[in-house]
């Protein structure tokens, strides 16, 4: 069946619809007025960009904009350091080989003071000497002096016994205490009871612990005298019995210390020293070559005020 359409409206059956195919209105599909273009309503013209018109990119604004992301600058974020980490303690063999070093290089200085000290003596003994001369050499045997403390201290001390007499330790003494004597305004007065006494002794070990006395007791008589008079260190050695000892008494007069000062006198240990470190230092080692040969070394003091420091030598019991 044809199809029909009435102004505005499609029907697909006009049977549906009697009134409208019996009137006038009723317009047939192919009838010619369908031609007529006063009937057709004309399409709406678009209305829109004109054609010539481009947008100002190219890519798609997503595109674009991904795009611009990508390729901005990251800005850079600071990284919090770590915290140090501590470093690890040294093992004990490490410190071990590090003290053993120590130790071997202390005595290797010890030994190549004494060579300048002997040297320093050779040259003094060839000429007259001047006061730097003597300044020098006294510096050189107080090196020398604190080295080998530094070697007993350190417990490296080595003890070679052989039978020597009081007057051989008297005249050994002396020459040890030669240049302090000339040059640091300190008399010293060395004397021995019983020069045929004979007791075996490490004499190398025992002089070197008389000398670094006498350089401390110098530091304390020199700080301690307020006469204008030489300040006088005494050095007396003896023998003692039943357990036959070498004894060496050291006093002076005039020194300002303490009673706890006192008793601890032979002590590295004391937070204010009055001989001051080296002093403390130089007592410490004498006191440690005496206890080396199972003597002592203590002091106190005299009936006339006087500080007096006692180093004992016994001995050995095998060879009473």
């Amino acid at each position: 069946m044809p199809h029909v359409r009435r102004k505005g409206t499609l029907v697909e059956n006009p049977a549906e619809n009697a009134q409208d195919t019996a009137t006038d209105d009723l317009l047939l599909v192919d009838s010619p007025e369908d031609d007529d273009p006063l009937l057709e309503e004309p399409a709406p013209a678009r209305q829109g960009l004109p054609p010539g018109f481009r947008m100002r990119h190219d890519r798609h604004y997503v595109d674009e904009l991904m795009g611009m992301r990508a390729a901005s600058p990251t800005r850079a974020v600071k990284r919090v350091a770590d915290p140090p980490t501590r470093a690890a303690a040294p093992s004990r063999d490490t410190a071990s080989d590090a003290t053993r070093v120590l130790r071997t290089t202390i005595a290797a200085l010890a030994e190549r003071l004494d060579v300048v000290r002997e040297h320093a003596g050779a040259v003094r003994r060839s000429g007259a000497p001047t006061s730097f001369d003597r300044a020098l050499q006294v510096e050189i045997d107080r090196a020398s002096r604190l080295a080998h403390t530094a070697v007993a201290l350190g417990g490296d001390l080595q003890i070679a016994r052989r039978d020597v007499t009081g007057g051989e330790i008297a005249e050994r003494t002396r020459t040890a205490i030669a240049p302090l004597r000339r040059c640091s305004g300190v008399r010293f007065d060395v004397s021995v009871d019983d020069p045929a006494f004979r007791i075996a002794v490490d004499s190398a070990a025992v002089t070197q612990a008389i000398a670094a006395a006498l350089h401390a007791f110098s530091d304390l008589v020199d700080g301690s005298s307020d006469s204008d008079e030489l300040p006088l260190v005494r050095v007396r050695i003896h023998s003692a019995q039943p357990r036959p000892a070498l004894m060496v008494e050291i006093s002076a007069a005039g020194v300002t210390a303490t009673d706890d000062a006192v008793a601890e006198l032979f002590e590295a240990s004391t937070g204010c020293h009055p001989a001051g470190n080296e002093g403390a230092l130089l007592l410490s080692g004498a006191a440690t070559v005496a206890r080396a040969h199972g003597g002592r070394a203590d002091a106190r003091r005299g009936s006339d005020g006087e500080l007096i420091g006692l180093l004992v030598f016994p001995k050995p019991q095998r060879l009473v």
